[in-house]
């Protein structure tokens, strides 16, 4: 958290020279280090400025867990409704591409320009870049569906650049991550304490990078089923995440500009919008079929009323609805709500759960009742669920169902997912498992299936946003074929 502060207040002063000189290469003055400061300090603005968006109120918490009903708003309830407008993504836009995407773009050429670095050091630190674009851009497509991609970051050349298809995008990235991975020697350096998610280790971005490959090849697993299929057996055949330890997270800082955006929004913007809904509690309850025994994870997820209950909001209601049910309703758990906090960026349990599929569907050998339970089992202990003999219990009265497999599967990750909206929300999208019930107060008869283009797109880049495609809440991203 230290090297956190430390770079961002580096870039801010760096930021200030690059203005006054109008060319950040001139910021260059060590002739022995010619980029390790500018370079250092854009990955960690980059991925504070990354994960901070990942983990929004406006895209995480405000939306992908009000989508996958996760959480159910308690006042000012339009978002749970689905009462969304072009005009409430520009800042989420503007971010993603003016943000951390750019700082990337930056330090790729100044490392691919550098003439000092080492060739192993380089070639680490270009494979970290890759990776980390990599995962922003499928952060943003899945949202969005089409987007600018190949076009974008070169305003001398593309100033209102183009919209690629997301299933060239989706290409492209598989095919960066692969050769990102195959390039990193773990023996050698990356950007050290500079890069504030794995402290420099080279093995975790390689298992990282293996663990994208494994998200992104089930992503497109209704829509390419042969570069699904390749994609998976690549990564679960490489070094890839293989326990809780090994997870990637995004610790946030204790300062209060640069903490968890969870935190931010309850102690700074002194929000309280949000209860746990009453529909994952009841599936965690036992009161759906799905699932047949109390949930050792509920009081994990949730802190209970002034009564010593854990009682769900009631998800999609109206404001006055909410309003009145707000005092005796569950806020979501204090533990997201800490400072430092982390960021679950892509989880053991995500591994196993997404293994037990790959399996399923034939992409890979194995036994999918094994990584099924290994999924749910590492859950429980990403929530701090330590006893093994409630893991069983639960386990013996929920196993893996290999005659419906993807409904099995799907339940226990979106229960897995709580915390990370984003990620939920696109896993619920490609299988519609659980299947969930639109807000009964909404126009809209079904849930959104993506977010809608800026306003300020329709005003600078109209042509090309236009030729993307539909631009409608209940329009489809292009690997959401069901």
């Amino acid at each position: 958290m230290k090297n956190l502060r430390k770079y961002l207040l580096i870039g801010t002063a760096l930021l200030a020279v690059s203005l006054s000189c109008g060319n950040l290469e001139e910021v260059n003055v060590n002739p022995n280090e010619p980029i390790s400061i500018p370079t250092a300090n854009l990955i960690t603005q980059a991925e504070w400025s990354i994960m901070s968006q990942y983990w929004s109120r406006g895209l995480n918490f405000g939306l992908g867990m009000l989508m996958v009903q996760h959480f159910a708003e308690s006042e000012y309830t339009d978002g749970s409704r689905y009462v969304l407008q072009p005009a409430d993504f520009d800042g989420a836009w503007s971010t993603f591409y003016s943000g951390g995407m750019a700082d990337l773009s930056k330090a790729k050429e100044l490392i691919e320009n550098d003439k000092i670095l080492d060739a192993t050091t380089k070639a680490n630190q270009l494979a970290v870049i890759d990776i980390l674009t990599a995962f922003g851009w499928q952060f943003a497509t899945d949202l969005w569906g089409n987007i600018p991609f190949s076009q974008a970051h070169n305003p001398d050349k593309f100033q209102l650049p183009a919209y690629d298809a997301q299933k060239s995008i989706y290409e492209a990235l598989i095919a960066s991550v692969k050769a990102a991975v195959a390039a990193i020697n773990t023996s050698g350096s990356g950007f050290g304490s500079a890069d504030v998610m794995f402290n420099g280790k080279m093995d975790q971005w390689q298992k990282f990078g293996n663990a994208l490959l494994l998200r992104m090849g089930m992503r497109i697993s209704d829509l390419d089923e042969a570069l699904a299929k390749s994609t998976v057996s690549a990564a679960l055949s490489g070094n890839i995440i293989s326990g809780t330890a090994e997870e990637a997270q995004f610790v946030f800082d204790k300062q209060d500009a640069l903490a968890n955006p969870f935190y931010r929004d309850a102690k700074i913007s002194n929000r309280d919008d949000f209860r746990i809904s009453a529909e994952l509690l009841d599936v965690m309850n036992g009161d759906d079929a799905d699932i047949k025994d109390d949930d050792p994870r509920i009081k994990a997820f949730a802190d209970p009323t002034p009564t010593k209950a854990i009682v769900g909001m009631p998800y999609g209601l109206l404001d006055n609805e909410a309003s009145a049910l707000k005092a005796s309703t569950s806020r979501f758990t204090k533990t997201l709500r800490q400072a430092t906090a982390p960021a679950s960026v892509l989880r053991f349990s995500e591994v196993k759960l997404l293994e037990a599929e790959a399996i399923a569907k034939g992409f890979v050998t194995g036994d999918a009742a094994a990584a099924y339970k290994a999924g749910v089992t590492a859950s429980m202990k990403e929530w701090g669920i330590t006893d093994a003999t409630a893991i069983a219990t639960y386990l013996s009265n929920n196993a893996y169902d290999a005659a419906n497999a993807t409904k099995s599967i799907a339940t226990q990750m979106w229960i897995a997912l709580y915390g990370n909206g984003v990620e939920a929300w696109a896993y619920h999208r490609r299988t519609d498992f659980p299947v969930l019930k639109p807000a009964p107060k909404s126009s809209l008869t079904k849930i959104p299936t993506r977010i809608l283009y800026p306003q300020t797109e329709f005003s600078v880049n109209e042509k090309n946003v236009k030729a993307a495609g539909p631009n409608g809440l209940n329009d489809k991203v292009a690997w959401d074929v069901r």
